[in-house]
């Protein structure tokens, strides 16, 4: 290959690194450019003032695990047993194993890549290799599984553990079609393989109790969990002091500490249930608060500000995931209850159906209100419908979930003909805070969260305006506040995604003084200094975060363009070689390194690498 070929390559590294970033990070990879964004009027700044009184983090003493409940809750704990949400998660080759893994135990997608299960030596490992057209394996990065994520109703992902760092593996089972196959939200071709990071937004739904690296979001300790399973202290609270007062001799004259959702008010009551089961289009925490902070007995809006957009039905009759509570909401029979409907009026928290009492038993939660006596179903009884038909499979059919393949979810508006269309929000808002605060700090936090909700959506809708918009709602906090390091990441993603570079690496390098650690920081300034030539400050941006976090490639092909570009070859091989390691598809570190041993005379290795480039370079 000649010396005009090889630059070519590298020009060809730059640029195609730069438009994988770019699909790397997008989440909705059928929007290929950004909207335009035309200039908007300021909306009208809510009048606050900056209080900030937030109550204490609450305590992590107490947990004693579901073990401790036995005792006393036999029964109850046995028939929980049969719960999905005590298998909410378990170690990859747990107690129950839904998987098949013996059979079709791979699949292609797209034709080029090939995903592998094996099991071998009580341990699982997820494969993905590229082949080339002519069936040859140009590569096979495999991974070893820790944990299993779901209950395995519906289907399960899986977790890698990379002491303390936790990751999805681009493999899922689907229970329904019994089947291996991409994981929700992965694209064929176009995903971030063994890398999409699981933080602790993810890890708070699925997981009983967590051992957190202290101080630090989305960091555990490399035992990541205490309870693996969701458990009972999850709904109740923390166990001991319940324990405790049962010991001591003066217990009546204290309540009982132990929470039961059913005395609290609806609010609080089913918040219980929203903590897990209610995502809205997004979900922002509240200043100073954590992800693993809600204990029973607060309300949804003390931790979160949801924002929701209609009932997530979509015109074709599809429905997102997590979408019950929205859904219920909008119901006659929510509606006609004045609030006193909630979750668990229809579901018990200890106990499942089996799948041949299903349809008595949600019919029996129906005729709580309906009638036991009479039937109000307009339906006539001798209709040939009417024989293969159920309250809820008429009023609560099922549907396809548009974002996790292979499933369907029940419809939870309670409608009056199965084939009802969406409903059109009367809302004037596109998207409506869930619930609204309505402590001191409402004004602030509800601005603060909307800012927060409007950069993930000029960047997952590819659309320029609502960054603007964040920056609208964002910078008047900014200048009341400089040391939230969460407020000022936000501002510089916002400039970052409308093109002001510099605006957003001064911003971020901010927030780098207040958090010297942060990863969403070190990574948009080391690419921010690659793309304006501040190559200096993104080598040190670049190292920094590969300390923190070395499992994210895509940095890799960035460090080592800039480190050839400063001459510093040795370092640039190191990190080269590295960054193959942990992704072998980065075919332009291939590149780079067979041009760079070709320059220092060492043909053999150059042309190894020219060997693993050729796959990836287009067919003549």
């Amino acid at each position: 290959m000649t010396r005009s070929q090889w630059s070519l390559i590298i020009v060809l590294f730059f640029s195609v690194t730069l438009v994988t970033a770019g699909l790397y990070l997008r989440t909705d990879p059928k929007e290929n450019t950004p909207h335009s964004a035309p200039p908007s009027e300021n909306p009208q700044e809510e009048k606050f003032s900056l209080v900030h009184t937030i109550p204490p983090a609450p305590s992590t003493e107490g947990y004693v695990g579901s073990q401790a409940c036995q005792e006393c809750h036999a029964e109850i704990c046995k028939t929980y047993q049969s719960h999905p949400m005590s298998f909410s998660s378990q170690p990859v080759l747990g107690d129950l194993v839904f998987e098949d893994y013996e059979h079709k135990t791979s699949f292609q997608s797209p034709l080029t890549h090939v995903y592998e299960v094996e099991k071998k030596e009580g341990k699982v490992y997820h494969h993905e290799k590229r082949m080339t057209p002519e069936e040859e394996l140009v590569y096979d990065k495999s991974e070893p599984i820790d944990f299993a994520i779901g209950s395995g109703k519906r289907g399960r992902s899986y977790v890698i553990n990379h002491a303390g760092l936790l990751f999805m593996s681009p493999i899922s089972w689907y229970t329904g079609k019994q089947r291996w196959d991409l994981s929700p939200g992965y694209q064929p071709g176009h995903h971030k393989q063994f890398e999409r990071r699981l933080i602790d937004g993810c890890i708070q739904c699925h997981i009983g109790s967590v051992s957190k690296t202290k101080g630090i979001k989305d960091h555990f300790d490399p035992t990541p969990f205490k309870e693996t399973a969701i458990g009972c202290e999850r709904c109740h609270g923390p166990g001991e002091p319940h324990i405790q007062w049962h010991l001591a001799s003066e217990k009546q004259q204290k309540p009982d500490p132990i929470v039961n959702p059913i005395n609290l008010s609806p609010a609080a009551r089913d918040a219980v249930c929203y903590q897990c089961h209610l995502t809205g289009e997004g979900r922002i925490l509240r200043y100073g608060r954590g992800e693993f902070d809600f204990r029973p007995g607060n309300l949804i809006e003390d931790l979160w500000i949801v924002f929701q957009e209609g009932d997530r039905i979509t015109d074709t009759g599809d429905t997102q995931a997590v979408s019950q509570v929205e859904q219920m909401h909008r119901s006659q029979c929510y509606l006609k209850s004045a609030g006193q409907m909630g979750c668990i009026s229809c579901h018990d928290p200890h106990q499942f159906p089996s799948k041949s009492e299903r349809i008595s038993y949600f019919e029996s939660r129906c005729l709580k209100c309906h009638g036991e006596s009479t039937t109000e179903c307009t339906r006539p009884e001798d209709s040939p419908e009417q024989a293969k038909e159920s309250c809820i499979s008429c009023h609560m059919p099922k549907r396809s979930a548009f974002s996790v393949p292979h499933t369907s979810l029940t419809d939870h508006r309670i409608i009056r003909h199965k084939n009802q269309p969406p409903q059109t929000s009367a809302q004037t808002e596109r998207f409506s805070d869930f619930r609204k605060p309505e402590d001191e700090n409402a004004a602030y936090d509800i601005q603060r969260a909307r800012g927060f909700f409007y950069v993930s959506l000029a960047e997952t809708r590819n659309d320029l305006k609502y960054a603007q918009q964040a920056l609208q709602l964002l910078l008047p906090l900014l200048h009341k506040d400089s040391t939230d390091e969460d407020l000022i990441t936000q501002v510089g993603l916002a400039y970052n995604l409308l093109g002001e570079k510099a605006k957003a690496k001064a911003i971020l390098e901010r927030a780098l003084k207040v958090n010297p650690n942060s990863e969403t920081a070190l990574r948009k300034l080391t690419e921010i200094c690659h793309d304006t030539g501040d190559y200096k400050s993104g080598i040190e941006y670049g190292k920094r975060f590969i300390e923190i976090n070395p499992w994210r490639s895509l940095i890799y092909g960035r460090l080592v363009h800039m480190l050839g570009l400063t001459q510093q070859f040795d370092e640039g091989i190191e990190y080269a070689n590295r960054g193959l390691k942990i992704n072998p598809s980065i075919w332009q570190l291939h590149g780079w390194l067979a041009q760079v041993y070709e320059q220092r005379g060492q043909t053999e290795l150059s042309q190894q690498h020219q060997k693993k480039l050729q796959p990836f370079l287009p067919q003549r």
